[in-house]
């Protein structure tokens, strides 16, 4: 597709648009009309003009005009040429798009902000219908969501915070991941003095929240029990020590059943950890060789019972969805696995690939045809409604297959707060070591983020001036 666009405030919009249809290399700006490729002239100025120019002969020249937009806001302007955009590939492609002319990360946001307008569901429905063009099932989705977030997460409390706690890393490192991850090797061991900078940054960053009530804690990563149990046990008693221990959820990532044991899981839980994380990403063992995933499904299985045993009531598992090579009767087979087991918490994913990824240095074939997505995605749909799980957050990635979407899900109203929390940012998280990110929300409605540096080296030889920075931001509000 060749773009001849000329204002480049809309370019964004209209490349992350495109790449729903067509291959990010396919997607050309440039200045010129050629006879080699399809072409999309967006001419906007005090009126609107797009005209769609296709290679293939038996399709006619395209026009959209509308004059005068001197009157209506950037946003209803962005959203007008979207929409049209839209359909002229749903048409030429003769795809749909179930998501409409979003492309965003988290779609939930705009329903949640129209229930603060005091919106109805129906009211809110239409708009998502005519506005953003969303198909009726992704409608429903959100819908469900942010009406079930309303009580929960609503109105927004500026005095909570909740914390996160980057533990960076990993055993190996799987195909897929494009975290910075730090994989420990023999003769590289920084866990000691990794731990050491935790502390120092929260002991440095303890005095600007005295104010602030601790909501929620969740270490994530990497793979937070890749760090031994006593390195574990200083960072929670610190955190005890200076937040604290009046809090609703401590979530613990503990993904990889080779990071785990029974002295792990009974220290975890007598250390006040509420919730976990066994994520298998699949069952399929030769999927999890070709994505570089040392796991031991019938291991993960033994752990998932002994951490039940010990008293863990609520569990995540992950999958993902669009793993290479694998079809619909896998994800099927997965999730029947997944379902003898019970978990309190399913989260979907679909496969994203990122910069950082090894997938992108590799010649693994990650082309994965529409339908096939789809198909995968709405068999979890209906999973998940037969056996009495409900979506309580989403997001959704760039360079995400199929442009789909990842959901959480759960049980008997064992939601995640903190993943509501980050998704919806309705509340300010507090991130701490390598790489963690900051988001503080003010009473103004503002809000402000901070990242921490993403390598250990920068991380370390920064980290008083990476504390006063943060408490700067933090005491703004």
């Amino acid at each position: 597709m060749n773009i001849l666009l000329n204002n480049e405030k809309y370019r964004l919009d209209i490349f992350e648009l495109s790449r729903i249809f067509l291959p990010s290399n396919y997607i050309n700006f440039t200045s010129n009309i050629n006879d080699k490729d399809d072409n999309l002239i967006v001419d906007i100025d005090r009126d609107i003009r797009i005209e769609f120019i296709p290679l293939k002969g038996d399709k006619k020249i395209k026009v959209f005009e509308y004059e005068d937009i001197d009157n209506l806001e950037y946003r209803e302007v962005k959203q007008m040429v979207k929409r049209y955009i839209l359909e002229l590939y749903q048409n030429y492609y003769n795809k749909k798009a179930p998501w409409g002319i979003l492309t965003g990360i988290r779609p939930v946001k705009i329903v949640n902000d129209m229930i603060d307008d005091n919106k109805s569901y129906s009211e809110i429905d239409e708009i998502l219908r005519d506005r953003y063009k969303l198909s009726e099932n992704k409608r429903k989705l959100i819908l469900d969501i942010g009406f079930l977030q309303k009580d929960i997460m609503f109105p927004i409390d500026y005095d909570k915070f909740n914390l996160y706690i980057n533990i960076p890393f990993c055993p190996t490192r799987c195909e897929y991941c494009s975290f910075p991850t730090v994989v420990l090797r023999e003769g590289k061991d920084y866990r000691n003095s990794y731990v050491e900078m935790v502390i120092r940054e929260l002991k440095g960053i303890a005095s600007s929240l005295k104010n602030k009530k601790l909501n929620t804690i969740y270490f994530g990563g990497g793979t937070p029990t890749t760090l031994r149990l006593t390195d574990l046990e200083k960072i929670i008693k610190t955190i005890y020590d200076l937040f604290g221990t009046d809090f609703k959820e401590f979530t613990m990532e503990a993904g990889r059943e080779d990071t785990i044991d029974y002295k792990m899981l009974k220290g975890l839980k007598d250390l006040g950890v509420t919730r976990i994380s066994l994520n298998p990403q699949t069952m399929k063992d030769e999927t999890l060789k070709l994505i570089g995933r040392c796991q031991d499904n019938n291991a993960l299985i033994k752990k998932y019972h002994m951490a039940r045993d010990i008293g863990f009531d609520s569990i995540n598992m992950d999958i993902i969805l669009g793993l290479p090579r694998e079809n619909l009767f896998d994800v099927q087979n997965t999730l029947e696995k997944i379902n003898k087991l019970s978990p309190d918490n399913l989260t979907v994913h679909t496969l994203a690939v990122k910069r950082g990824s090894k997938f992108l240095d590799k010649n693994i074939d990650l082309s994965r045809e529409n339908t096939l997505i789809s198909d995968m995605v709405d068999f979890t749909y209906e999973f998940t409604k037969k056996y009495n799980y409900e979506a309580y957050y989403l997001y959704r990635q760039k360079q995400m297959l199929g442009n789909f979407e990842n959901i959480g899900y759960a049980k008997d109203k064992k939601y995640c707060i903190y993943n509501m929390a980050i998704m919806e940012e309705t509340q300010s998280i507090i991130g701490v070591g390598m790489t963690s990110n900051s988001k503080i929300l003010y009473k103004d409605g503002s809000m402000a983020q901070f990242r921490n540096y993403k390598n250990l080296k920068d991380y370390y030889e920064n980290i008083d001036s990476l504390i006063e920075e943060k408490n700067k931001i933090i005491m703004k509000g």
